[in-house]
């Protein structure tokens, strides 16, 4: 045998031990990650389950989410609330959506809001299923727009098409939101004889939020010819915060200016009546930016005396009401 061959048998059995090694690193790896994997599925099952019987038993899906899901188990979170919201059992269905509403509210990163706002469009909408439709778009409607990215923007424009339920509420959300690829669909509901007019007045409010300037002063110059009162300003006048346009402020600072008593006091005991101004200030102080009087979290105006509050809103308009600044809604 020559000499060089017996160099070549030494290295080839320095070598063997190291690849033989790095085999069975490579083995043990998968091994572990498959244990690993399988562990955290089955403990999310784990969760899942509990969550079930919590819910069986009438406790609250909120400590039950907070208990039993985190951060760092987001993406079986997901995958496995995704399974519930298609189960074969229709009772989950409502579950698996409180508690994807409920898992938005405890992401730190935007990225994730929008992945489970965009699984409620793609999983939840597609059931049409009445008091899912109603739970997710009553709650769509408290979420700030960024949490809409654009292909979530896309597929609800197209689940907004075809979900006859609750109408109007998701017409609000298109303005809202700003899904101006419906604006041409939106405007035939507005010329469409057979659209109630709960829904034409929501597509007229959706398009006049999305910039539409003959359906912005219709809309403004329709809510001015009521005259206010508590219910006006319970039920209506919000459609004028909700439109977000300095012209419809205008004419909300207009009646704080009025000294016409239109309104009652709250108190059913003892109705008196009183300025719709101090019920306008709580409806529009915490939309606009350095507005001189806060509101509580009870909504009443963290103020010691509200004739007080009065004189200083009004005397704030008269100094600001061209100048102002809106905040995002």
């Amino acid at each position: 045998m020559l000499i060089e061959d017996i160099e070549l048998i030494k290295i080839i059995s320095n070598i063997i031990p190291f690849f033989f090694n790095v085999v069975m690193i490579k083995s043990l790896l998968v091994v572990l990650f498959f244990v690993v994997t399988g562990y955290l599925n089955g403990q999310i099952k784990d969760n899942i389950d509990a969550v079930k019987n919590d819910f069986f038993k009438n406790r609250s899906i909120k400590e039950s989410s907070n208990r039993y899901f985190n951060n760092n188990e987001y993406y079986q979170v997901i995958s496995e609330l995704s399974g519930l919201l298609v189960d074969e059992d229709k009772k989950f269905h409502w579950l698996a959506t409180k508690m994807f509403l409920q898992f938005i509210n405890e992401q730190n990163y935007l990225t994730k809001k929008q992945e489970i706002v965009y699984v409620l469009i793609e999983k939840g909408l597609a059931l049409k299923e009445v008091d899912i439709d109603y739970l997710i778009v009553n709650n769509f409607l408290e979420f700030s727009s960024s949490f809409f990215n654009t292909p979530s923007k896309g597929l609800l424009s197209r689940r907004i098409i075809e979900t006859p339920n609750h109408f109007a509420f998701f017409m609000r959300l298109a303005g809202q939101i700003g899904l101006t690829d419906m604006t041409t669909y939106i405007e035939g509901l507005v010329n469409d004889k057979k659209t109630s007019e709960k829904v034409k007045w929501q597509s007229r409010l959706a398009l006049a939020k999305m910039g539409d300037p003959i359906h912005k002063d219709y809309c403004i110059n329709r809510i001015k010819s009521v005259k206010a009162n508590n219910e006006v300003i319970d039920r209506v006048y919000p459609d004028l915060i909700y439109l977000n346009d300095k012209d419809s402020y205008q004419y909300l600072f207009d009646v704080i200016m009025s000294d016409e008593k239109g309104c009652t006091s709250t108190d059913p005991d003892n109705e008196l009546p009183m300025l719709c101004a101090y019920r306008i200030i709580e409806l529009i102080a915490t939309h606009i930016e350095n507005f001189p009087v806060k509101v509580l979290e009870s909504g009443d105006l963290a103020v010691s005396s509200y004739s007080d509050a009065l004189i200083d809103v009004r005397d704030w308009i008269i100094n600001n009401r061209h100048s102002f600044i809106l905040k995002e809604n």
